[in-house]
Formats: structure tokens, sequence, C-alpha cells
């Protein structure tokens, strides 16, 4: 079921960017960026763990996926921009970025571009792109392995499970919720059509802009040992390459290591940020 966000801004060209405001008012604020083809909503079922964490979650519509319109010229740099402005308009002087899989590549170029708003990085099964065609029907065909179209939740339902591995499939039944919410999920992040997860696509065969050696920002790793999607040397990588990383390989982990240890990583993430 589809649920309205619970805010939204309007950016300084006029698009609209939307966001769920939850767990503690008053906490630790964390801007949450979700993967493709996902959208704020793809987050653990049970937002009382931040609340109780005492941290103030921000999860975000990334522009193009639900309630979040595009940008004419998408780019890491302007999706990061968002976010600053997004955070600007909340009151939030710095926060941490919890970020899941194709949202890493975002949280890095906020880290490169806004280090003094960001206090610390958790980047949970974080992509990093394999250079390769990138032209627009090469785009469009890879989208169309990833969302149904036209998507129903039934297709979305199927989505979720289908050539899923079983570390994965045990993941998902794990968590109370969670296979209902990624496929309520999916279908809200492409409701306004498919330009988000195009950016995604884009982004993941398109050699990163960013120089990591000069994020001087904390950052937790955190990769599933039994992640079919991104394998644990995209994290030694990050690791290797970033000068203030640390990589936790999460034993049995599939590439639903966000969600599974929702509470272990938002709970180090607070951590990280009171100590600073």
């Amino acid at each position: 079921m589809s649920e309205a966000p619970s805010g939204t801004i309007t950016l300084p060209d006029g698009r609209r960017l939307a966001y769920d405001d939850v767990g503690d008012p008053d906490g630790v604020a964390v801007v949450y960026l979700h993967g493709c083809p996902d959208c704020r909503r793809t987050r653990h079922p049970d937002d009382s763990i931040a609340r109780d964490l005492g941290v103030r979650l921000v999860a975000v519509d990334r522009p193009g996926y639900g309630a979040s319109d595009p940008p004419a010229v998408p780019t890491l740099a302007s999706q990061a921009d968002d976010v600053v402005a997004l955070v600007d308009a909340l009151g939030i002087e710095q926060c941490g970025v919890f970020a899941w899989s194709s949202g890493a590549m975002v949280a890095l170029a906020l880290a490169a571009r806004a280090p003094a708003r960001i206090g610390a990085l958790a980047i949970a099964a974080g992509t990093l792109p394999t250079p390769g065609p990138a032209d627009d029907a090469s785009i469009a065909e890879i989208v169309s392995l990833l969302v149904p179209d036209p998507i129903t939740i039934e297709l979305a339902q199927e989505a979720v499970r289908e050539h899923k591995s079983a570390p994965y499939l045990r993941d998902l039944e794990s968590v109370a919720g969670l296979e209902a919410r990624l496929a309520e999920a999916m279908v809200e992040a492409v409701a306004g059509g498919i330009a988000g997860a195009a950016f995604d696509v884009r982004a993941a065969c398109t050699a990163l802009p960013l120089d990591l050696g000069r994020i001087d920002v904390p950052v937790d790793l955190w990769y599933g040992e039994k992640d079919d999607v991104v394998p644990v040397s995209a994290g030694e990588y990050l690791a290797a390459t970033l000068p203030h990383a640390t990589l936790h390989v999460v034993p049995d982990a599939s590439h639903l290591v966000a969600l599974t240890h929702w509470t272990t990583i938002l709970e180090s993430l607070r951590r990280d940020l009171t100590c600073r």
C-alpha cells in the first residue's frame, strides 16, 4: 500500500524532494539512502528501532524515485546537493548517513562535497561502478530486468523473490513484514516513472567521479559473506581506498544485510556520531 511521505521540500530549481522523518525527533540525525529500484520505504519495517536507539531517521526518496522529482541532468553531485538542501530545511547541522546498495555512491559523493555536514557514514552492501555500455538502449534493457512494466503489487511480490539465492530468501523471511514492505516500496518507487532506476543503472556503468582517497569522514562498511549481488571484494576495495574506513564482513549474510542487521548498524553509527 502506497503511503504519503511525512514531508516534502521544494528544491531551488522547483523540484520536490520527499522524505519520511521517523524515530526519535530529538535523537541523533541519520539520513537513510535507499538502493535500486527502491524508495524511502525500503527500510526496516519497524521504525521503533530507530526511536529506541535515540536516532532521528530521515529516509529520502532519492531524485526520480517515489514522490521525488528527477533533475533535468542527474549526477551524483546533484543528488548529494539535494540531501544537503534537505538537512538545511530540517535544521540539521550535522548528520550521519546510512546507505544501502546503490545509495552508497550518493553517500560517498555527499561526504566528498559536504564533509563538514557528515559526521560518519555507514555503507551496507555498497555497490561500486563497473564501467560498461551506458547508452540509453542498454540502460533501458537493464532497468526492464529490475522493474516489471507495468508494475503491480503482485508482480512486485514475485520480483522480490524471483531468482534470489537461498541466503537472500532466508534473510528475507527472518524479518517480520519485510517481504511485503519491499514489494510495496518497489511499486511506490516507480509510481512516477523509472528516472531514478535509470540514473542508478547509468551510474553503475560509469567510472566513479570521486577521489575516494580524499574523503575525510569515518566510514563503517558492512558486507554480507553470502551476498551474490555485491561481493565482499567491493568492501575490501573501499576499505583499502578510503582513509578512515572499517570493514565488517557479516557471516552468512546476504545482500539484505542492511535490513537484517539494521539495529547493529544504526547503533554503531549513532555511537560513531556521539563519540566525535
